[in-house]
């Protein structure tokens, strides 16, 4: 009963992002899909990745793809499905949280990460569906690998989760970081050289996954210093990190707050030493270990805006530091207290979810929705019926539509992949339609 008012709760915080159309390179994935032969074209499985940005994510094709098959053009079932995600990453982060020790705390930490705000942008933006994606596979390598007695099969699955995850998304990479901290501090009783040893030999099929993919992705041509993606060492890296932990603190766009966000680090920080030392419960070490390795991969980015799903990889983290406080505060209160304290609690996020949803929406997931909403408009109402092979000229200009997939648009609403597009860029409605996307 608990699990299903959570959902229905998550339920009415991303209800708004649910309603929204494709947008931006949504339809990209969706003109690939269409193609005969489609899942196994190079150009999807080419470990160099896309052309212009590098990235390689062959298995959010397959997502789009098996969802288009099975259900068509509706937005709607994309949003749910990607919804579904959510819940299956929030299961997974307190099965996670089980294993490492927790209680009460790890189901904690599941409703943290299932009514997290920052979930609204892949809920609303589909090609955003590859955070909750690769973190629930993430999510299950760690899960296998924190069995107490590993077998060959256990070892073969994880190394296969994460894998997939990484050809997912590539934020996971720092998943046997995550494994090794887990281990060694989860193995406090022991010497810290059995810890360490331990901690090696259990992440040790991940770091070599890894390094054969990094080895792949290196060889085929991937290089991290160029394109719109390009990494930097650099003092961008600190202010990207505070970006992101005003994100992970739900109040991403209102930079007025940094006090408040201040207080909450430290806040949660003091509090899980105070778990470790006087409760020992060291989960919130962990917690706080794995909130820093998941957005380490994107702070050094040097070109590009930090956005909310960039603390996906993050998140399980942080949920499973603030379950472990949790527990630890209430680890001698009557049962009553602990679950009046965790409906106070599911209150507390599901109001700062659904504010801060909002917030995270409206930036550009909102504006975009309407520029292509009037573009679809605009297109239908003046070339109801295109023939083969033309041309359709659009009220944009051809540099503000370098990242729109505008060509794809058309192709898709006219399930024609033989139309091009032309711009006009003194069409009145060009204002409106070319505000800079995030």
């Amino acid at each position: 009963m608990a699990s299903l008012g959570v959902a229905a709760v998550a339920a009415v915080v991303f209800a708004s992002a649910a309603r929204l159309p494709f947008i931006s390179d949504d339809y990209s994935y969706l003109e690939t899909v269409r193609q005969p032969g489609w899942w196994h074209a190079r150009a999807i499985w080419d470990p160099g990745g896309a052309p212009f940005t590098q990235l390689y994510r062959p298995f959010l094709f397959v997502w789009f793809g098996v969802l288009y098959h099975l259900f068509g053009l509706h937005p709607l079932v994309f949003h749910v499905a990607t919804g579904v995600l959510v819940a299956i990453g929030a299961v997974m982060t307190a099965l996670v949280g089980r294993r490492l020790g927790l209680h009460s705390g790890a189901y904690v930490a599941g409703v943290v990460y299932c009514l997290h705000a920052s979930m609204a942008v892949p809920v609303g933006w589909t090609s955003a569906a590859s955070s909750p994606l690769a973190t629930a596979l993430a999510l299950g390598a760690v899960y296998v690998l924190l069995r107490p007695r590993l077998r060959a099969r256990e070892v073969a699955a994880a190394s296969i989760l994460f894998v997939v995850a990484l050809m997912t998304r590539e934020v996971v990479a720092l998943t046997p970081a995550v494994v090794f901290i887990s281990v060694y501090i989860v193995d406090g009783g022991r010497p810290w050289r059995q810890r360490i040893r331990r901690s090696l030999v259990v992440s040790s099929p991940l770091w070599l996954a890894l390094l054969a993919y990094a080895a792949v992705r290196r060889s085929s041509g991937f290089d991290s210093t160029l394109g719109p993606y390009q990494q930097r060492i650099g003092s961008q890296a600190f202010s990207n990190l505070w970006r992101l932990m005003q994100y992970a603190t739900e109040f991403g766009q209102s930079t007025h707050l940094g006090g408040l966000v201040a207080a909450f680090w430290l806040l949660l920080i003091g509090l899980c030493i105070y778990a470790a030392v006087h409760s020992q419960l060291p989960q919130g070490l962990i917690g706080l270990g794995w909130a820093f390795l998941g957005v380490l991969p994107v702070i050094f980015l040097a070109r590009h805006r930090m956005e909310y799903f960039y603390v996906g990889f993050a998140l399980p983290g942080i949920a499973i530091a603030v379950g472990t406080v949790f527990q630890s505060v209430l680890a001698t209160s009557a049962k009553n207290v602990r679950w009046a304290a965790a409906t106070v609690l599911v209150a507390v996020l599901a109001t700062l979810g659904f504010y801060a949803a909002r917030q995270a929406e409206r930036p550009y997931l909102d504006r975009s929705a309407r520029r292509y909403s009037a573009v679809i408009d605009y297109v239908r109402r003046h070339n109801p019926h295109p023939a083969k092979g033309s041309t359709i000229r659009l009220p944009i200009t051809a540099k503000q539509a370098v990242f729109g997939s505008y060509l794809q648009l058309v192709r898709v609403v006219f399930d024609d992949s033989s139309l091009q597009v032309a711009y006009k860029p003194s069409h009145p409605m060009n204002r409106e339609m070319t505000r800079p996307q995030a």
